[in-house]
């Protein structure tokens, strides 16, 4: 299903906004603020410092 939701997105030229909670951690990350965006994605979601970690990793460009 997700599959066939990128394939229409993308041939529809629109993009699905992003997570608040993403672009909050990009937004500190582009201010050279990797702690604070890390202490946020735990207080968010919960994870574990290694799983945080591995997931702001997915995101830096």
């Amino acid at each position: 299903m997700e599959t066939k939701l990128d394939l229409l997105l993308q041939h529809s030229g629109l993009e699905l906004p992003m997570d608040p909670m993403e672009v909050a951690v990009r937004d500190l990350l582009k201010a050279n603020q990797p702690i604070e965006a890390l202490k946020l994605v735990r207080s968010k979601t919960g994870m574990n410092l290694k799983s945080a970690k591995d997931w702001i990793a997915t995101l830096k460009m």
